[in-house]
């Protein structure tokens, strides 16, 4: 069968230039000890162009017969930062009892960046060493994380999403146009002003049983997505404590046994949050799935402007889907645990050492945009694990370093739950627990070679599904590859 096979060249190209000049030295002595100082200049520029070729721009005229392809706007642009910053390190006590050594470390830092104007960052460590085996940390910082080139940027592009159509009847969401829902008309008359005038009757049992309209058919929630960037977005802003302590004994143990852990508390909260509403939460937020984000069913709703839906069959099909910008949605605040810990034990010729660290996440709380509810994501899909542990153990001996890696992640809620609730027609399975392991090794040959390799996903484990949907899963915290093998040579010139 013939067939014809378009070639096409895109481009993007990135772009950064960085300048820094900084000075560090004495900066006056104390008793405890030299102060030291740290100060400079810097600028960096970050710039992005993106050229598609015409075969995946939208208006090209060939464009709807290459399978698979959708379309990509050109894009471009162009943020830069011009910084000046300044840290001390002041010993504050030195050489007594149960304190051995106490520093203050105090940094600022000013950015004036050409779009989002000028922010201040700064911190204030202290470190106090309470005997030899014992040291305790902990401090303040205020940090500032500028938008990046693509959520400025980036041209609408297109994301294959899920979503419930709060329009259809035939689906089990509470906030719904179902009979059990209380505000069914409101919903209707929402469904109405977003369709446009020309979308078919909203009820008609005989011939539409589903409700309003077939939208996303019976056994199709996908939904097209359509995030794209923002120029005028703000910095974020995040302010956060931490407090910690290490333990680092020298002991008299056998084998020549050495231990060290440390354990340390979190507390982060950001505001002005950079990020992208998806469009199942698009949808649960504009129908007020939680009694608070439009309780009036307004169509002028912030959620309801980004839904875009066919004027004259008012479906949900192509080009029509959920037209998102990145903003700064709210805030996030989250706080936690995180254990260390390290031992190695002389066995036959070499070493044999376990580490492992370990996350008790405590609360992960966001609030996606203006009106939308504070929710905890504490559990759920999407990496917001109750605790999740990583643990290496190895053997070294002369030229050889090998080891397994494991990786555990616990089983987790699916992120519909976060809103409307699983009920006794409308619940979804957890996903189940994560166990991946890495088989490492290296060979130094020499001075200046080395051979390393391994095998990733040793035991070549499956994704866990989603949501209970066979095929479903979260691409970006399991592994979707499964067992592969690799081998390199590493030379030093």
């Amino acid at each position: 069968m013939d067939y014809l096979n378009p070639y096409w060249t895109s481009t993007t190209r990135l772009k950064q230039d960085i300048l820094e000049a900084s000075v560090q030295g004495k900066a006056f002595d104390l008793p405890a000890g030299e102060a030291r100082f740290a100060a400079g200049v810097g600028y960096r520029s970050n710039s992005v162009q993106t050229r598609p070729d015409k075969a995946f721009t939208p208006d090209a005229g060939y464009f709807a017969d290459i399978i698979g392809q959708f379309g990509v706007l050109p894009v471009g642009g162009r943020n830069d930062v011009r910084e000046v910053f300044g840290e001390l390190l002041v010993p504050v006590v030195r050489d007594l009892p149960f304190a051995q050594r106490v520093e203050l470390n105090a940094a600022y830092r000013f950015s004036d960046y050409n779009n989002a104007g000028g922010n201040s960052t700064y911190k204030l460590d202290a470190n106090w060493q309470i005997v030899d085996a014992v040291r305790m940390r902990g401090g303040y910082q205020r940090a500032v994380r500028a938008p990046n080139v693509v959520e400025q940027f980036g041209p609408p592009t297109l994301v294959f999403d899920s979503a419930v159509d709060a329009c259809q009847s035939n689906v089990s969401a509470s906030y719904a146009n179902i009979a059990g829902n209380s505000n069914r008309t409101q919903v209707q008359t929402l469904c109405r002003t977003l369709m446009g005038a020309g979308a078919p009757p909203v009820t008609d049992p005989v011939n539409d049983p589903r409700g309003l309209n077939t939208y996303l058919g019976s056994n199709s929630g996908s939904l097209n997505s359509y995030p794209s960037g923002k120029r005028d977005l703000e910095p974020e802003k995040a302010d956060t404590w931490t407090a910690g302590i290490v333990y680092a004994p020298s002991l008299d143990l056998p084998a020549n046994t050495r231990f060290t852990t440390s354990l340390d508390y979190y507390n982060i909260d950001i505001k002005g949050a950079i990020g992208y509403i998806n469009a199942n939460l698009t949808y649960q937020l504009c129908f007020n799935a939680n009694g608070t984000s439009n309780p009036t069913y307004d169509a002028a709703n912030l959620y309801c402007q980004t839904i875009g839906r066919s004027q004259v069959a008012g479906s949900l099909a192509v080009p029509t889907g959920v037209f998102s910008t990145y903003l700064n949605q709210g805030n996030i605040s989250t706080r936690g645990i995180d254990l260390q810990a390290n031992v190695k034990v002389d066995v036959g010729p070499g070493t044999a050492g376990v580490s492992t660290v370990v996350n008790y996440l405590d609360s992960f709380k966001r609030r996606v945009g203006p009106g939308a509810p504070l929710l905890d994501y504490t559990g759920f899909a999407g990496g917001y694990y109750d605790y999740k542990a990583f643990t290496t153990f190895s053997y070294q001996v002369a030229a050889l370093d090998a080891g397994l890696r494991w990786r555990h992640l616990p089983s987790v809620k699916p992120q519909d739950y976060l809103v409307a609730p699983c009920t006794s027609t409308r619940c979804f399975a957890d996903t189940a627990s994560y166990d991946a392991f890495d088989l490492y090794g290296t060979y130094k040959l020499s001075e200046k070679f080395s051979i390393r390799g391994g095998v990733d996903n040793l035991f070549d484990r499956d994704p866990p599904v989603t949501r209970g949907i066979p095929g479903s899963t979260d691409v970006q915290n399991y592994d979707i590859i499964g067992r592969r093998y690799y081998l390199a040579v590493s030379a030093k010139l």
